[in-house]
């Protein structure tokens, strides 16, 4: 047996034997409950006074739930409030930026120690350019491209 839903026009595909007498359903989609009555005594009549879409709504099956149980519309308990979260902790805002920044003074004296390295990797790399080939000769051609022939 189908059955149609008042509000929402949902069909459902209840078993006449579940419906009896009749029975109260609630529809899944949009929780419109309503007296589901079982069917015309001849398939196919429409009683006096209504039209073949109430007749076809009305012999709709119920709701079916998920878990299978046509009756479960039934038995329902009433919806319960939502339970209350406990507060959670929040971490501390987050500082500006610029309220934490380092004094310019330790910014220039960086970069004066970076520029004072490079200095003296490049020296190194001039003063050391004999040892260097000996250890790795393919450095040969590195010096060779700059200028600064390994050997003079």
């Amino acid at each position: 047996m189908r059955i149609a839903c008042p509000a929402c026009e949902a069909t459902y595909e209840i078993p006449e034997e579940l419906i009896g007498a009749g029975r109260r359903l609630r529809c899944a989609k949009c929780g419109h409950a309503w007296l589901a009555q079982p069917p015309a005594a001849a398939p196919g009549a429409v009683p006096a006074g209504r039209t073949a879409a109430e007749a076809l709504r009305d012999a709709m099956p119920p709701p079916v739930p998920e878990d299978g149980r046509a009756d479960a519309a039934r038995d329902l308990p009433p919806p319960r409030p939502a339970p209350r979260r406990l507060p959670q902790l929040i971490d501390p805002p987050l500082p500006r930026l610029g309220d934490n920044e380092p004094p310019r003074s330790w910014l220039w004296l960086a970069w004066v120690a970076s520029i004072l390295l490079v200095l003296v990797l490049v020296v190194a790399g001039w003063a050391f350019r004999d040892d260097i080939v000996a250890a790795w000769p393919p450095a040969a051609r590195l010096y060779q491209a700059l200028g600064m022939m390994a050997g003079r």
